[in-house]
């Protein structure tokens, strides 16, 4: 599961689609990501029920459709730029019961850190969220372990300038909600990685917080 070689050393990824991707078909494009994972291969094989037991009726037409969304992603370093330009899938078809499906070279399936910046993109259709924001952040850091990054403890301002939420939520518990909780909602459930936070207090003030970023092999929370 060696994956494409992608052609730089990436820092960051944008990404940008030529139709939109809505959020019963990003659940269903994470099932077949973790299907290919548990595969270990591009060319896969798997159940209908498998797309079925997501509850979308549409299911096998959206795995098909995907064929025909091209996505444009943008990889940098510094003054290293390339671009890959494909399909979200290089073929599909069913057969019977069975869906087969092959995912293009670019999707690397033995690098997390590509493959969870790709999935967030897809979730917001290419555009900037709190939950791209958090991520990178956190990968800013060195990492603490094997596939762990841990940001030190943030001020809760440091934190508003980072996400770029500005003073939408100037209440720190309507910030957490709304922010800070949905993102790492979003992280948990697109990434191969799981996100923890610890907060420091000061009396009985919440004045910063740190993010553990943890690596997980057993797929995304999407059943």
């Amino acid at each position: 599961m060696a994956g494409f070689p992608l052609p730089v050393e990436f820092s960051d990824v944008s990404l940008s689609l030529d139709s939109r991707l809505d959020s019963q078909q990003h659940d269903i494009w994470l099932q077949l990501l973790h299907s290919a994972k548990k595969a270990g291969g591009h060319k896969v094989q798997v159940p209908a029920s498998d797309i079925l037991l997501l509850g979308h009726a549409d299911g096998l037409d959206t795995v098909l459709g995907f064929v025909k969304k091209n996505v444009t992603i943008t990889l940098e370093n510094g003054k290293n730029r390339a671009n890959i330009q494909g399909p979200l899938l290089t073929s599909a078809w069913t057969l019977g019961d069975t869906i087969c499906y092959e995912l293009p070279e670019y999707i690397d399936l033995g690098n997390p850190l590509f493959i969870s910046k790709f999935n967030l993109l897809l979730r917001t259709n290419g555009k900037k969220g709190y939950e791209t924001d958090l991520f990178r952040l956190c990968t800013r850091f060195s990492q603490a372990a094997d596939e762990t990054y841990q940001t030190p403890f943030l001020p809760i301002d440091t934190l508003r300038k980072e996400l770029d939420s500005g003073e939408v939520y100037p209440q720190f518990r309507d910030f957490n909600r709304w922010v800070l909780k949905r993102a790492m909602q979003e992280i948990n459930k697109s990434t191969l990685y799981r996100i923890t936070v610890e907060y420091q207090r000061q009396t009985q003030r919440i004045t910063a917080a740190r993010f553990t970023l943890q690596g997980r092999r057993n797929g995304y929370d999407i059943l």
